[in-house]
């Protein structure tokens, strides 16, 4: 007969071996406990032949039936300090041995062939070595708050936090928890509250603290206070162990008192601003898609114009400027204020209605342009740095160009660029001569 893993207690008998009696066959008990058994003699296990080894024995009597050692690593005479028949988990009632227990973690540290499970169906094994009895103990249990910090309006009846239990689940466990006053004071603010929370063994189940919050009248900033968690028994504290609450006010403060009278009124003009247009430069692309470039490389260019006012574009015209010698502005055409020799540009004219929030792309290839205001290659000469567009770039003796609009300071666009090596015989002659006259406004569509 084998006697495994197993818990032998609380059992009687008349004669010898409350427990175990041996008859006349070898019995072999391993990693058990036998205890707390009665009988007239030798009340834990009366034996003498059987083999143990790795097991708790706690009365081994005295009589020459009874001669026994612990030389097989068992403990004798000791009390193994189960706890009551109960449930501890699993599908039976057991006995489980307190944390203190000398049957924990003193099974064989070689053991081959352990069951993978308890009476319980917990794992084994779960600490240093295999537990003695029928029971493997999950002891280890850390008790923490969910979260270090919640906010709750002052509003709320209550502010709430949870704490876990995490670890093993085997014992009663219980943690202190206590407020503290921040910038928000207990009896003013919120209730000062402190207590115990309790788990039994094998109980997972989250614990709640509810704090009472008070509603009042002052208008004041955003208050805080604390929960603290101490004085754990038969765990450990886990990794949050402060919470910091903080009460938003919901009150609001009163208007200020109307002004004194003076005695007169006043009367402020009624402005009423006029919807208009708004055009900006919204986009220069260059193809190929880069920006440096060989002296006589075949480039094109894509200019966007956005009308982004509240009120449709008339007809206008649009400068494009190769290293321009200041800052292009209204009237002064891109041939007056080139800076590279030789001299490249490109006039174009929107004569369609741009609506609020449309665009318009156009193009140096030709036929997009005006050609008796253009000077273009197709490529960029030898030193070209910068490439600047301008829109509603010309309209004679008036400063704002053809197009009265909302803001006329943000009608130009730039582009940075790289042109090196030496021009091509194309781009080494003179530029084609531009119509110098004063350009026209562009007819209405």
């Amino acid at each position: 007969v084998k006697i495994s893993h197993t818990t032998i207690v609380n059992n009687s008998a008349s004669g010898a071996g409350g427990g175990i009696e041996e008859d006349s066959s070898d019995i072999v008990v391993e990693h058990s406990i036998i205890a707390d058994n009665i009988a007239g003699s030798n009340a834990d296990f009366n034996f003498t032949q059987s083999i143990v080894t790795f097991s708790l024995i706690e009365d081994t009597g005295a009589g020459i039936n009874r001669a026994f050692t612990d030389g097989n690593n068992n403990i004798i005479n000791e009390d193994p300090q189960l706890g009551p028949l109960q449930n501890n988990g699993g599908p039976t009632e057991t006995h489980l041995p307190a944390l203190t227990s000398p049957a924990v973690n003193s099974g064989n540290p070689a053991i081959v062939g352990a069951p993978s499970t308890d009476q319980r169906g917990f794992t084994r094994i779960r600490g240093s070595k295999i537990d003695m009895g029928a029971v493997e103990t999950d002891y280890g249990t850390a008790l923490s708050l969910t979260v270090n910090s919640i906010t709750v309006n002052e509003g709320l009846p209550t502010a709430t936090l949870s704490v876990t239990r995490t670890g093993g689940i085997d014992g009663a466990v219980a943690v202190d928890f206590v407020t503290s006053n921040g910038t928000a004071t207990a009896g003013q603010d919120f209730t000062a509250t402190n207590g115990t929370l309790n788990w039994t063994s094998g109980d997972r189940t989250a614990k709640t603290i509810t704090i009472p919050i008070t509603n009042d009248t002052t208008v004041e900033p955003n208050e805080t206070f604390s929960v603290t968690l101490s004085n754990v028994q038969n765990a450990t504290l886990g990794t949050i162990t402060v919470a910091t609450i903080t009460i938003t006010d919901n009150d609001t403060a009163p208007p200020p008192p109307p002004p004194e009278s003076t005695g007169y009124s006043l009367f402020l003009p009624n402005v009423i601003h006029n919807p208009l247009p708004d055009l900006v430069v919204s986009s220069i692309a260059l193809a190929p898609n880069k920006t440096s470039f060989a002296a006589g490389e075949p480039v094109e260019i894509a200019v966007t114009i956005t009308n982004q006012g509240t009120a449709p574009s008339g007809p206008f015209w649009i400068d494009m400027y190769l290293n321009p010698s200041e800052e292009p502005t209204v009237n002064k055409a891109w041939h007056v204020i080139c800076g590279i020799t030789p001299c490249y540009g490109v006039v174009w004219g929107v004569v369609q209605t741009l609506q609020p929030g449309q665009s318009v792309t156009i193009r140096s290839t030709v036929g997009s342009y005006a050609p008796e205001y253009t000077s273009w290659q197709g490529a960029f000469a030898s030193g070209t740095n910068r490439i600047v567009v301008l829109a509603d770039s010309i309209n004679r003796g008036v400063a704002t160009g053809a197009v009265l609009e909302s803001n006329e300071a943000n009608n130009s666009g730039s582009l940075n660029i790289s042109v090196t090596g030496v021009n091509p015989p194309s781009l080494n002659k003179a530029p084609e001569s531009v119509d110098t006259t004063e350009r026209p406004l562009l007819p209405e569509r």
